[in-house]
């Protein structure tokens, strides 16, 4: 017997005017149909294949809307997701129909039954509710378990601070060598960007490099909450109570940012300001920590070879430890946010971005101007002035503009300020002088004064390899001074602002904050703080209460 012929598919009926229900079909592999033959005693004959030309057209359906898939894989947590979706658990999502994915119009036949066209409509419109459902509420509609090594560190944690984490996050142990790498980026940034500033100022000596820096930062923070993609990692050589105890610090870190968004301003901060997020930080996780299962206390590794990093990794690194220990403790569940904004050593009138630079012919900006913080020209005065006159001239700064230009293939940091009145003026501008007198002539620094009476100094890049000589160990002075103005801060309770402001100013003319600024560079954090209480009290009396 031959073999049964293929049907020859019948042509496309015209639209039936009886409303027709809709195929609904799964997102599955469709199949290639095989041809049907008649049985026959003999061996089976093989089917022909179907030809898979254009004669073969493949039947028509209505494609269904399929609800979104949730991804198996663990997502990724950013910081700054928590707040929308902490925000969205407490709100309906506003469907649009304008917004949701109409299927083409060749799937539309201007004769469907209107009943088709609304079935179609709902099932859009569920579709968009789950849509929206998945993405902002998916934390808590589908719930995702804890890794068996995560868990007992997120239940401790939560248990301490009262609060469920908003989602969950894995801890992952990496190579010292691959965790050293994330560690430094993602505690000091793009620091290698800023290596030509630093140079021209004195900030950096020419040899600086990566490895440098990651054998300087050896041993600091063995584990981390890394603002990068709102993961913890550590080092795979930590072990035991250490792992534990540095671990829950980390894990809390990743808790309070989940629920107050503390990372998410970071890359903008000043110095200072930086400082005390991270003393406020390192106080509260601290704290929870201690108050867990894993309570091990563990102290931070010795500060003394930081004061070979660049001054401004160094006060970034040091100064928020030492902060710490005079910060008055927030709580548990509290936003470590809360304090920066209160009494600290912040100055209340942080400058302001001065005039544009006035360039020569050749001149091109290679970065726009920005106005840095007190802090900072604290650093840069202080690599070649006397730490005195580094303070007075910093703290006299009321507007001021950093501008890097190419000048004949170098890099050259070019500054104007502006003091508060023609006395601070002139105080900053003496500071500034000695600068350019005692820095190498590599530098080819300079100062001039303006029409309009604004100061303006240049200082150029003298290249890698050289270096500079410039004064050791500013970093930790400045801590010093800091260090006196939030003793007086923490302790003005009720103070009137000219009261408090008269007594910063009897610790500036003091020598209290050159006493601190001189601590040996093994001090502890501990130590500096009973060392700046000490001074303040010697100072003013003995009652650190400077209310009345």
């Amino acid at each position: 017997p031959e073999p049964v012929p293929v049907a020859e598919p019948a042509p496309t009926p015209e639209p039936d005017p009886t409303p027709e229900p809709v195929v609904i079909v799964e997102q599955t592999p469709v199949e290639t149909p095989t041809t049907q033959v008649a049985p026959e005693p003999d061996p089976p004959v093989p089917a022909p294949q179907p030809d898979p030309g254009p004669q073969a057209a493949p039947t028509t359906v209505t494609p269904a809307v399929a609800a979104p898939v949730i991804p198996a894989s663990q997502p990724r947590h950013h910081p700054a997701q928590a707040a929308s979706f902490e925000a969205a658990a407490n709100r309906v999502p506003t469907i649009s129909p304008l917004a949701v994915d109409i299927p083409s119009p060749q799937h539309r036949k201007s004769s469907a039954s209107r009943g088709v066209v609304a079935l179609l409509f709902t099932l859009l419109v569920v579709a968009a509710l789950i849509t929206a459902g998945i993405i902002y509420g998916r934390p808590y509609l589908f719930p995702e378990e804890w890794d068996k090594v995560t868990a007992p560190y997120a239940e401790a944690v939560e248990a301490v601070r009262g609060v469920e984490y908003v989602e969950p996050l894995v801890i992952t142990a990496e190579a010292p060598d691959v965790y050293e790498a994330r560690r430094s980026a993602d505690l000091l940034g793009d620091w290698e960007r800023e290596l030509p500033v630093w140079r021209a100022l004195g900030l950096a000596n020419g040899t600086f490099d990566q490895g440098s820096l990651d054998q300087l930062l050896d041993g600091w923070n063995p584990a981390m909450y890394s603002l990068e993609d709102g993961q913890v990692y550590h080092s795979s050589s930590l072990t035991g109570d250490e792992l534990d105890a540095h671990v829950t610090r980390a894990m809390a870190e990743a808790g309070l940012d989940q629920d107050f968004r503390w990372s998410a301003e970071s890359s903008t901060r000043t110095l200072d300001e930086a400082a005390l997020v991270e003393a406020h930080l390192l106080q509260q996780t601290r704290d929870i920590q201690l108050a867990t299962e894993f309570s091990t206390d563990v102290s931070a590794p010795d500060a003394t070879p930081l004061a070979f990093l660049p001054p401004v990794l160094g006060y970034r690194v040091v100064a928020p430890t030492m902060f710490g220990e005079l910060l008055d403790p927030v709580g548990a569940g509290a936003n470590p946010l809360d304090g920066p904004g209160g009494p600290g050593p912040l100055p209340s009138d942080s400058p302001q971005e001065s005039v544009d630079p006035t360039l020569v012919d050749g001149e091109t900006v290679v970065q726009p101007g920005r106005a840095m913080d007190r802090s900072f020209w604290y650093l840069a005065i202080a690599s070649y002035v006397d730490s005195p006159t580094a303070y007075a001239a910093s703290e006299a700064i009321v507007e001021n503009s950093m501008t890097v230009v190419d000048r004949g293939g170098r890099d050259c940091t070019v500054a104007t300020f502006s003091g508060g009145d023609i006395n601070e003026t002139e105080i900053l501008r003496s500071a500034l002088a000695g600068w350019v007198a005692n820095a190498p002539a590599e530098f080819t620094a300079s100062l001039e004064v303006l029409p309009d009476g604004t100061l303006q100094f240049a200082s150029c890049d003298p290249g890698t390899g050289f270096e500079n000589g410039a004064r050791f160990g500013i970093a930790r002075e400045l801590i010093g001074w800091r260090l006196a103005e939030l003793v007086v801060h923490a302790n003005a309770d009720g103070s009137s602002p000219d009261g408090l402001a008269d007594t910063i100013d009897r610790i500036r003319t003091s020598g209290v904050g050159e006493q601190l600024a001189s601590l040996p560079f093994d001090t502890t954090a501990e130590e500096a703080a009973a060392a700046a209480e000490s001074a303040v009290a010697g100072l003013l009396g003995t009652s650190l209460s400077f209310g009345e």
